[in-house]
């Protein structure tokens, strides 16, 4: 019996403290985004992460020996020790960058009030950018799926 009065207490507890509650619901957080501004987002991270001089996020300027360093010259020998600093600009482009752009491929392809040329001329400049986004990342990391 007394076993019986705790199984019930907590399914009580667990019922009034549950996920569902209007109060976890985000009213500032966006349930729908509009394509264009994953578009926006994801080509002006593309153009800050290409411009960008620090190391520790763009490290594609070194390996080209655009930039040279003088004090901890190991990044510049491929000799990244522990920073993992490709993996930065692969998580950037890879996971950030391309998955807005194709996310925004997608968005515009469902938009009813488009018409197909704004579409294509919409797609056409999201294509461009995606191949520009891969030319960077085959130029550090070579060959990526």
């Amino acid at each position: 019996m007394r076993y019986l009065r705790y199984i019930i207490i907590l399914v009580i507890a667990g019922s009034l403290f549950g996920c569902e509650l209007p109060d976890n619901i985000n009213p500032k957080m966006a349930s729908v985004v509009p394509a264009k501004a994953l578009f926006t987002s994801a080509e002006a991270m593309l153009v800050e992460h290409i411009n960008s001089l620090d190391q520790n996020k763009n490290i594609a300027r070194l390996l080209a020996q655009y930039n040279a360093q003088t004090t901890y010259y190991g990044e510049s020998q491929w000799n990244f020790y522990d920073r993992a600093l490709p993996d930065e600009m692969w998580e950037t482009m890879y996971r950030d960058i391309l998955l807005d752009f194709k996310e925004a491929k997608r968005l515009i392809d469902a938009d009813k009030s488009l018409t197909s040329e704004i579409k294509a001329n919409q797609k056409a400049v999201i294509d461009i950018l995606e191949v520009y986004s891969y030319h960077d990342l085959v130029d550090v990391n070579g060959n990526i799926p």
